[in-house]
């Protein structure tokens, strides 16, 4: 079935094969595709693990020098907290609400 439907393609002549045939259900009909891809898809997966992973505990100065390598700043900087206030709440001096600002954009590449 799949061989066939591989050969059929997004054209009927074969292009894009399996994929493509995917990609014209999708276009043509997205439930449909999605309907006929959930029944290609297995419905349970029973697996054994043979082996446990080894878990290395590392000390934040291990993490920050791993991370150093790959050029990510050290986690002190990442997660920095900077709180500036007063020892008595803003509502208890009459303060005004504190100003919620929207969230900055991603950088773009």
């Amino acid at each position: 079935m799949l061989a066939a439907l591989a050969a059929y393609g997004a054209d009927g002549a074969g292009e894009g094969e399996l994929i493509g045939f995917c990609f014209r259900l999708l276009q043509e009909d997205v439930n449909n595709g999605l309907t006929f891809l959930s029944m290609l898809t297995p419905k349970a997966i029973e697996a054994a693990v043979s082996h446990a992973p080894k878990v290395e505990y590392q000390s934040v100065a291990d993490v920050d020098r791993e991370l150093a390598k790959l050029g990510v700043r050290p986690l002190r900087d990442i997660f920095e907290v900077d709180f500036v206030g007063t020892p008595v709440p803003d509502e208890a001096v009459g303060g005004s609400e504190p100003e919620i600002l929207p969230p900055e954009p991603w950088p773009t590449k």
